[in-house]
């Protein structure tokens, strides 16, 4: 039988969610990066609609805010604070990355995205 004292405290409770958060951040960022690496093999010229990538970032950012950011408030009150703080900018970081990058690479390749 368990008792109170086989139960995590508080404390370790929120120090694991601040990895939670990062560990969301870094991976969800991290896939928006790899999904918009695939502008840099456009042709250049070409014309481009990216409502599939547009979507899949989009789904990420809100996976991200919905996990990450909540676990990473709930970790600041730990003892691991500079983790859930960089959680948190992680976990709102997909968007700005994906978006970011595939107007790198639009720039840099010279194709153009249709409305």
């Amino acid at each position: 039988m368990e008792t109170q004292e086989d139960w995590p405290s508080a404390e370790e409770r929120r120090a694991a969610l601040a990895g939670v958060s990062l560990v969301v951040g870094s991976v969800t960022s991290g896939i928006a990066f790899l999904l918009s690496l695939q502008g840099f093999f456009v042709a250049r010229g070409a014309m481009v609609r990216p409502m599939g990538f547009s979507f899949l970032v989009c789904l990420l950012a809100l996976i991200a805010f919905l996990i990450g950011v909540p676990s990473g408030i709930a970790g600041l009150y730990s003892p691991r604070r500079r983790r859930a703080a960089l959680g948190i900018v992680l976990s709102l970081a997909p968007f700005v990355i994906g978006v970011g990058t595939i107007h790198l690479a639009a720039a840099i390749k010279g194709f153009h995205f249709l409305p």
